[in-house]
C-alpha cells in the first residue's frame, strides 16, 4: 500500500478516536490552494492592489444573470452590476457607495443590500433595472438583508449600536413600520445572520438557539405566525472556531453550502435532513471564497474568491504586505470545476 494512503487512513481514525461528534471530511487537493512558503514579518498587514468584484448573487428567475459589487479605490468608484454569462453584457444598476455584505435580488425585482456610509449601514432597495432606488431603513444599523420567496418581503438584522440589543425584523414593501421577529433576550437572541431563504420560504440562518454560547446553521418556516428554528449542524461541533463568510440553499432544499474560514476553511456542502458534512473546497493561505449563491437550476454555485499573494521586495523577502484581490468564479456541482468570469472593465 502507498506509504501516504497509510499516512492519511492513520490521520483520519486518530482524529475521529480523538473527536467522534466532529464528521471529518475527505481530504482534497486543490492545484492552485497553497500555502505562504515565506516567513512572515511580525507586522504584517492585508492591502489590495487593483479593481475588486465582490459578492454575487444570481438572478432567483435566471441562471444566466448575477449581480455584483464592483470597487475601484483608486477611483473612490463603488458600483452595484448586473451581468448576464451568455451575453457577456453588464448593466450598471446604481453606483451604489461601499457594499457591506452580500446585495440579495429577489424574485420580483428588487434587489437590496447595505450602504455603509461611516459606519452607518442603512439598507436600500433598487428594481434591477435601475429604477426606483429607496432608502429603506431609518435607524442604524441595519445588516443582512434577504427576501421572501415572493420578493415583497425583506428580513434583516437591527442593532442600534452593533451589539447588544439586537432585533430580527421584517417589512413588507407596502408597509411602513416593520415587524420584530426576534430580539436580545429571547429563545434565539434576535442575532440571526447570514441569511438566505427558499423557493419555499424557509429561513436558513446562523442563530443561537435557546441563547446557547454555539452557533447553529438552523431554518424555520417564515409561513408561520413565529419562528421556530430546527438545527442543522451545531457549529462548534462541526467546526473549530467557525468563523462563516457565505451561506445559501442548494436549489431544493435537500443541502445548504457554507463557506468557514481557518482552521477549518473550505467551502462546504451539509445536508439538510442528516447534518452530513461533506468538504467540496478547501481553502489556504492563497485561496478562499467569501459570498456564495446557488443557480436557480441547481448546476452552479457563483461566488466571491479572494486569491492572495506576499509582496516581496527586490531580494524576494516579504516586504510585511499580504495583497488580496476578489473576483467572481463559476463552480461547477457537478465536477467542481472553478471558472473565473472575466468582468474587467
Amino acid at each position: 500500500m502507498n506509504i501516504k494512503v497509510i499516512i492519511y487512513i492513520l490521520i483520519a481514525l486518530g482524529t475521529m478516536a480523538c473527536r467522534k461528534d466532529k464528521p471529518v471530511p475527505p481530504v482534497l487537493e486543490s492545484s492552485d490552494c497553497k500555502p505562504f512558503a515565506k516567513n512572515l514579518p511580525f507586522q504584517t498587514y492585508f492591502t489590495i492592489d487593483r479593481p475588486q468584484f465582490k459578492a454575487p448573487h444570481f438572478n432567483p428567475n435566471n441562471s444566466n444573470e448575477f449581480i455584483y459589487h464592483f470597487r475601484d479605490y483608486e477611483q473612490n468608484l463603488f458600483q452595484l452590476i448586473k451581468y448576464n454569462i451568455q451575453t457577456q453584457q453588464k448593466t450598471l444598476i446604481t453606483e451604489s457607495g461601499k457594499i457591506g455584505g452580500q446585495p440579495k435580488w429577489g424574485s420580483s425585482g428588487w434587489i437590496a443590500y447595505t450602504h455603509t456610509p461611516a459606519y452607518s449601514e442603512h439598507i436600500f432597495i433598487v428594481k434591477d433595472n435601475g429604477d426606483s432606488l429607496t432608502q429603506f431603513t431609518d435607524n442604524v444599523h441595519n445588516l443582512y438583508p434577504v427576501w421572501n420567496e415572493t420578493g415583497d418581503e425583506l428580513y434583516w438584522a437591527y442593532s442600534p449600536n452593533l451589539g447588544i440589543p439586537y432585533y430580527f425584523l421584517s417589512q413588507n414593501l407596502n408597509t411602513l413600520i416593520p415587524d420584530t421577529l426576534s430580539e436580545s433576550g429571547d429563545v434565539y437572541n434576535g442575532y440571526l445572520r447570514y441569511n438566505a431563504i427558499s423557493f419555499n420560504n424557509k429561513l436558513l440562518s446562523l442563530v443561537h438557539i435557546n441563547n446557547s454560547n454555539s452557533p447553529y446553521l438552523a431554518t424555520a418556516s417564515l409561513d408561520e405566525e413565529s419562528l421556530s428554528f430546527t438545527s442543522i449542524v451545531n457549529m462548534n461541533q462541526a467546526f473549530d472556531y467557525p468563523s462563516v463568510s457565505g451561506l445559501c440553499w442548494s436549489n431544493n432544499e435537500e443541502y445548504v453550502y457554507v463557506s468557514i474560514g481557518y482552521p477549518d476553511g473550505g467551502l462546504y456542502k451539509i445536508g439538510v435532513n442528516n447534518s452530513n458534512v461533506e468538504l467540496l473546497i478547501p481553502f489556504c493561505d492563497t485561496k478562499r471564497y467569501e459570498s456564495i449563491s446557488a443557480s436557480p437550476d441547481g448546476k452552479y454555485l457563483i461566488g466571491e474568491r479572494v486569491d492572495s499573494h506576499l509582496e516581496l521586495d527586490n531580494d524576494s523577502n516579504p516586504t510585511g504586505a499580504i495583497i488580496e484581490n476578489s473576483s467572481i468564479y463559476l463552480i461547477d456541482l457537478n465536477t467542481l470545476e472553478e471558472t473565473k468570469i472575466n468582468l474587467e472593465p
